[in-house]
């Protein structure tokens, strides 16, 4: 709805292109800075900083397309929110899903530098 998103290949070392759309696709109009590509590709980099491999790695970025390149998820892997739809409720995945989570905003609490990508909440504003 809000990028171009290619899967290339299958099994280890196989990928995913993102390219972010100026007008997500809905019935109304929804535009949105493209650039937010480039800050979840700064996101994606701080996390894995923090908790190494709990997020997928960017392998590569490109600001003029607003584009970038990161790791496909494994073969057979499914999604948390497909299994709770699907009634499977592991209490341990929640558990580590909020681990997780906690570990990434104790690294960033009142970190001043992280402002320069993350405070721009136009889009936010504009369409929350």
């Amino acid at each position: 709805m809000s990028n171009v998103v290619l899967a290339v290949g299958e099994g280890p070392g196989s990928i995913v292109v993102k390219q972010a759309l100026p007008r997500l696709r809905v019935a109304d109009e929804w535009l949105a800075p493209r650039e937010r590509a480039l800050v979840e590709a700064e996101a994606l980099d701080l996390v894995n900083r923090i908790t190494p491999g709990a997020a997928p790695s960017v392998l590569d970025r490109d600001p003029e397309r607003c584009a970038l390149v990161i790791e496909r998820a494994p073969s057979g892997w499914e999604d948390w929110k497909s299994l709770l739809l699907a009634g499977t409720i592991d209490p341990k995945v929640g558990a580590g899903l909020g681990s997780v989570l906690s570990s990434w905003h104790n690294a960033t609490f009142e970190v001043s530098t992280l402002s320069r990508f993350f405070s721009d909440r136009e889009p936010f504003e504009r369409y929350g």
